[in-house]
C-alpha cells in the first residue's frame, strides 16, 4: 500500500467509518515514521494514521513516535555504528558530534594547509625566541619568521621602530619604540635543533644547527645562533656547539667547544641532597648574600661557562659585561631575575677563590 504524506496542521476526518481500521504492522510503522521524521505531537500522529486507513488508537500513536524517535537516532548515530561494526570499538569518541562550548560549529583555521603548517613552524621559532631574547619594548614587539630550504640564508637581525599610537591625553602621538626581530630559519627548524632539544640551549636561540661527528660521547653541532645583545638588540654568531652529560658549551670552532664542555662538566662538584646545586633559588641568595666581595668574568669562564653565554646573560639582566668584576649582592639579584645554573657555578668558584685568598693572607 501506497502511503500519503500529512501535513502537521492538517484536520482530522471526524466522520465515523463503518469499517473498523487495521492497526499497522511494523513495517507499515518504519514507513509512516520515515515519511514523518519531524513528528512531534500525538494529535499528529494519529492524524497521520487515520489518514492513510489505519488505526489511530493510544498504542498505535505511541508505536508510531518510537519509531520515529528510532530512526532519527540511528541516523544521528551512523557514523559511529559504522566504525563500531568495523574495528569493534569507538577510538575517539569525544571528537564525535561534539559542539565547541561557545555552541558555534569547530572549523579549521583560515588558509590551504601549507600556510597552516608554515604558521605552526613560524609560531614554534617565535616561542622560542620570546624564550631567550628580550621583547616587549613600550610600543610593543615585532617579530617576523621567514622559512628557507637554503641553510647558507639563515639569518638574525634586529632593530627599532616608532609606535605613535600607544599614547594618549597630553602625550598623544608621541612615538613609543617598537623592537623588530628579523630572522630566517631552515624550514625544517623543528627537525633540525627543535626535536634535538638546542632550540633554548645555553639560553641563547638556536636558528640552524646540523650535526658533527661525535667526539666519544661529546655531541657536535654547526650551528648558528642568537645571544642577547644591549636592550632589545641581538647578534648572531656561528660556530659549534658541544654538548655531554647534560651541558652545552658555544665554541667558535670543534676544538674550543669541546674543551668548554669537558672544563664545565670538571666543574661540577657532586651531588649532595642539600648541596648548593639542589637549594631553591631564594636559599641560594640567602645563603651567599653574606659574602660581601666581587664575581668577575674570570670565575664565570674559569667555572665552565662560554663566552657567548656570559655576554647574553649579562645583556639579559642589564650588567655591562665591561666590568671585570660585579658586587656579589648585583650579582644575585640579576640570578633572582634570570637563574641559570652557570651563575651558580660562578658564584661558587668566586667564594672558593675569595676562600683561598684570604687563608693565603693570613
Amino acid at each position: 500500500m501506497k502511503f500519503v504524506r500529512v501535513p502537521k496542521n492538517q484536520e482530522i476526518n471526524k466522520q465515523p467509518s463503518r469499517t473498523k481500521k487495521s492497526k499497522a504492522s511494523p513495517a507499515e510503522f518504519s514507513a509512516l515514521a520515515a515519511m514523518h521524521m519531524n513528528l512531534d505531537t500525538k494529535k499528529w500522529a494519529k492524524s497521520i494514521l487515520q489518514q492513510n486507513d489505519r488505526s489511530g488508537d493510544d498504542a498505535s500513536i505511541e508505536k508510531l513516535m518510537e519509531r520515529c524517535n528510532e530512526i532519527w537516532y540511528v541516523q544521528q548515530h551512523r557514523l559511529e555504528t559504522r566504525i563500531k561494526r568495523r574495528i569493534g570499538r569507538l577510538g575517539y569518541e569525544k571528537f564525535i558530534n561534539r559542539k565547541s562550548p561557545t555552541g558555534k560549529p569547530v572549523l579549521l583555521p583560515r588558509g590551504k594547509p601549507l600556510e597552516r603548517l608554515a604558521e605552526v613552524r613560524k609560531q614554534a621559532v617565535t616561542e622560542a625566541l620570546k624564550e631567550c631574547l628580550r621583547t616587549g619594548a613600550s610600543g610593543g614587539s615585532r617579530i617576523e619568521v621567514q622559512l628557507t630550504k637554503t641553510p647558507s640564508l639563515v639569518q638574525y637581525k634586529s632593530c627599532s621602530g616608532e609606535n605613535r599610537d600607544v599614547y594618549g591625553g597630553a602625550y598623544k602621538g608621541w612615538a613609543a619604540t617598537v623592537d623588530i626581530h628579523r630572522l630566517t630559519v631552515p624550514e625544517d627548524w623543528r627537525e633540525r635543533v627543535l626535536k634535538k632539544g638546542l632550540d633554548t640551549a645555553g639560553g641563547m636561540l638556536t636558528l640552524d644547527a646540523h650535526p658533527l661527528e661525535r667526539h666519544g660521547d661529546i655531541e657536535l653541532f654547526e650551528a648558528v645562533w642568537v645571544q642577547q645583545g644591549r636592550g632589545y638588540s641581538g647578534t648572531m654568531n656561528r660556530g659549534v656547539i658541544a654538548r655531554f652529560d647534560g651541558e652545552v658549551f658555544h665554541g667558535e670552532n670543534i676544538e674550543a667547544a669541546i674543551k668548554g664542555v669537558s672544563r664545565k662538566v670538571r666543574a661540577r662538584t657532586p651531588s649532595q641532597p642539600k648541596g648548593p646545586y639542589h637549594i631553591s633559588i631564594e636559599q641560594f641568595v640567602k645563603r651567599y648574600s653574606k659574602y660581601n666581595h666581587e664575581v668577575s668574568i674570570a670565575d664565570a669562564v674559569d667555572s665552565g661557562s662560554c663566552e657567548y653565554g656570559i655576554l647574553s646573560w649579562c645583556h639579559t639582566v642589564g650588567i655591562d659585561p665591561e666590568d671585570d668584576a660585579v658586587p656579589m649582592s648585583r650579582i644575585l639579584d640579576a640570578f633572582q631575575q634570570s637563574p641559570r645554573i652557570e651563575v651558580r657555578r660562578a658564584v661558587l668558584h668566586s667564594v672558593k677563590r675569595n676562600r683561598r685568598t684570604l687563608q693565603k693572607s693570613l
